[in-house]
């Protein structure tokens, strides 16, 4: 009876061994697939998320604007007829138009024009992007950047647009340009297109702004780089709208 008993304890140990043995291993194996599961479930490829965007905006894209260059012989004369058609143009756009390197068309043409959120070029809701990221991106999606003179132009010719208190998407936007460096202060600029009636022409009692806005915080050493926010809700970033040029097919 004592050996019986003996030997049924060793095997009752020996069953609990392999038991926890087993247990142990299908564990590891689990622990093994959720990591294998989890590798693999990563965010998507950047450069196929671009082709994706680009695959859709081909069959959407349609322009906003047609607006007409090479009008004006200089940035002077197109500021002289901003103030003769009752526009409101910033000290510091001022500044750039009457600046003699600023550029303009030797001849008239026509450019298409597109004003893209963001969010609609494929930026993620809280984002930061730079203003070289969201040319970037552009470029890639198969847009081009505006020139400075498109965007007095564009103030020059857009004289229907709504208040941006309406939240309408073309109240407010950035130009997308390269960064303008002609500015006294030393800090490079783009321009913005803005319909504010809370400071309106005293002529008119609308407010059509042309703006510059900095791309660089000169005060902040250590964030050198203006970041823009497509979920920005206070309008200090416009709604995180860019104005591009739409390439011709010719």
């Amino acid at each position: 009876m004592k050996i019986t008993a003996i030997l049924s304890v060793i095997l009752s140990i020996l069953l609990s061994v392999v038991l926890l043995f087993s247990c142990s291993r299908e564990e590891t194996e689990t622990g093994t697939e959720i990591v294998k599961k989890t590798s693999t479930e990563t965010a998507p490829d950047p450069v196929i998320m671009d082709q994706d965007i680009v695959q859709d905006m081909e069959e959407e894209i349609v322009a906003d604007f047609t607006v007409t260059l090479g009008t004006h012989e200089n940035g002077e004369a197109l500021l002289d007829s901003l103030t003769k058609n009752h526009f409101r143009v910033s000290k510091w756009s001022m500044q750039v138009l009457t600046h003699r390197n600023f550029p303009v068309e030797a001849e008239e043409q026509q450019v298409d024009v597109i004003v893209m959120s963001l969010l609609e070029m494929g930026f993620l809701q809280d984002e930061l992007v730079s203003l070289d990221t969201t040319i970037k991106r552009a470029k890639k999606l198969g847009f081009e950047v505006c020139t400075p003179e498109l965007a007095a132009q564009l103030r020059l010719q857009y004289t229907d647009q709504p208040d941006w208190s309406t939240g309408d998407r073309l109240g407010q936007f950035f130009v997308a340009t390269e960064a303008i460096d002609l500015y006294a202060d030393g800090v490079p600029k783009i321009f913005s297109i803005i319909r504010d009636d809370a400071f309106p022409h005293k002529e008119t009692g609308i407010g059509l702004w042309l703006i510059s806005n900095n791309v660089v915080d000169a005060a902040d050493q250590d964030r050198r780089a203006r970041l823009f926010n497509p979920a920005d809700q206070n309008g200090d970033d416009l709604g995180g709208r860019f104005a591009f040029i739409i390439p011709s097919d010719e």
